[in-house]
């Protein structure tokens, strides 16, 4: 597995993932960190950065990086299970950009009979700087091409290798910034 890229562990547990995302971001606002307001040329570099690494770390079920992120400013609101059952659970943060805008996580977890998946999306609506794609395109591991047509770029990426399959999307607009990976594992190959 390359460092860095997105997977998924397999787990016939979903609870798991929801429950570390929990512990460690409903701590957030006291374990927020002052930090001195940067550039939003930088803030954008670090929201794109964190796209890749707050979803994969959700995805990844690790604590220890989901840790850093509460350290810095996240706030998590759990959704309603008792509707779903025990399949599907999701999880939604966010995250103020002093001086380039709010973000947004949304990350779901579904199991089914010998497959799970799961889902993260980070977003920025009006972004006060434009926030660049190109680094998702040396991801190791990956395959896949960046489109892009005047100030707007598309980025699509598959994982090459690896027991899950793996699939990102990026965006970037003048209106804005989407990241989402999704990872599609399938349980029976255990």
């Amino acid at each position: 597995m390359s460092p860095g890229a997105p997977t998924m562990k397999p787990s016939r547990s979903s609870s798991a993932l929801l429950l570390a995302l929990g512990v460690v971001l409903l701590a957030s606002p006291a374990l927020a960190k002052d930090k001195v307001a940067a550039a939003p040329a930088e803030m954008a570099a670090m929201a794109a950065a964190d796209a890749h690494d707050l979803c994969q770390a959700i995805l990844d079920q690790n604590g220890d990086e989901l840790d850093r992120f509460t350290g810095e400013g996240w706030t998590h609101e759990s959704g309603d299970h008792t509707l779903n059952g025990p399949y599907f659970e999701d999880v939604s943060a966010d995250r103020d950009y002093e001086g380039l805008g709010s973000a947004s996580v949304w990350a779901v977890h579904e199991t089914y009979f010998d497959h799970e998946l799961g889902y993260c999306s980070f977003e920025i609506d009006d972004p006060a700087a434009p926030i660049g794609i190109g680094a998702f395109a040396n991801m190791p591991g990956f395959k896949g091409n960046v489109e892009i047509s005047g100030q707007n770029a598309f980025g699509s990426w598959r994982k090459v290798e690896g027991p899950a399959t793996t699939l990102i999307l990026a965006t970037k607009n003048a209106d804005r910034f989407f990241y989402q990976v999704t990872i599609i594992s399938d349980l029976s190959a255990n």
